[in-house]
Order: C-alpha cells, then structure tokens, then sequence
C-alpha cells in the first residue's frame, strides 16, 4: 500500500510542478513577444539620437501596444515604467524646438540616457 500512495503522490508533486513550470514559460514568452517591438522602436530612436538626428517618424508605439506591454510588468516595475515613460515624453518634447519652420535638435544626451532607462525593461527574460 505504501508504494502505491508513494507512487501517487510523486505523480500528483510532478503534474504540480511541470504545470507551474509550464506556466512560467509561457509568460515569459508573452513578454518576450510583446517587448520585442518595442525595444527596437526604442534602438532605432536611440542610434538616431546619437547621430544628431531627431526620431520623429511619429508616435512610440500604439497605445495599445504600450497598455499591453504595461500589463505584462510586474506591480512595482509597472510604475517605475510609468515614470520613465514620462520622463522620456519630457526628453523627448524639450530635446526640439521650432523657429521659423526650421526644428533645432539640442544635445540629445538627455534623450538618449530616458531611451536606455527604458529599454532595460525590455530585456529579453
């Protein structure tokens, strides 16, 4: 009898554990999947940046794109994301300005250093 209930609850310990191992894997696939885009987005931006060339091929990403990508975070680096998202909105709107229809591209460190902060949330897991 003992084997038998040995048996079982090695069965039953295993099934536990490859389904929560299982679980895992599939979400860190779905980030995977999710950041991917935009840590390129945020690349291309930064390899403009460094070139003296503004990034304005329009918005980041979609919104709904960024939402996703939110809800994929963890609590605690869903706000600290939300923070440097904002600062580098602000990078991104003092880095430029216009005069007579002509956009004057300030030194772009400021930009560059908001676009690295944000990518280390993309980080492949």
């Amino acid at each position: 009898m003992l084997p038998i209930l040995t048996g079982l609850l090695g069965v039953l310990v295993g099934t536990i554990v490859g389904h929560w191992l299982s679980l895992g894997r599939d979400r860190r696939i779905e980030f995977n999947k999710i950041s991917e885009p935009l840590y390129r987005e945020l690349e291309h931006q930064r390899l403009l940046a460094k070139q003296g060339i503004y990034p304005n091929q329009g918005e980041l990403v979609t919104s709904h794109g960024l939402i996703e990508f939110k809800q994929h975070l963890e609590n605690r680096n869903r706000k600290r994301f939300e923070l440097d998202f904002n600062k580098y909105l602000e990078a991104r709107k003092n880095s430029v300005s216009q005069k007579d229809f002509v956009l004057n591209f300030h030194p772009p460190h400021l930009l560059i250093s908001a676009i690295e902060q944000m990518q280390l949330y993309c980080v492949r897991k």
